[in-house]
């Protein structure tokens, strides 16, 4: 992930996720409505809301 475009609340919620900038990402699964990605050996489940404020490089 290169960097996040967003308020630091959910900074910081993405962040106890683990899904910090620097940090490697997989996408796993994508649908309309939501994304399960692959962060640090687990997996999370984003909305499409949240998964648009993550830019990746």
């Amino acid at each position: 992930m290169a960097c996040m475009k967003s308020n630091r609340q959910l900074i910081g919620h993405l962040a106890a996720m683990g899904i910090l900038p620097g940090t490697e990402i997989n996408v796993v699964s994508n649908n309309d409505s939501s994304l399960v990605v692959g962060v640090r050996g687990g997996r999370v489940t984003l909305s499409r809301e949240i998964a648009d404020t993550i830019m990746v490089a």
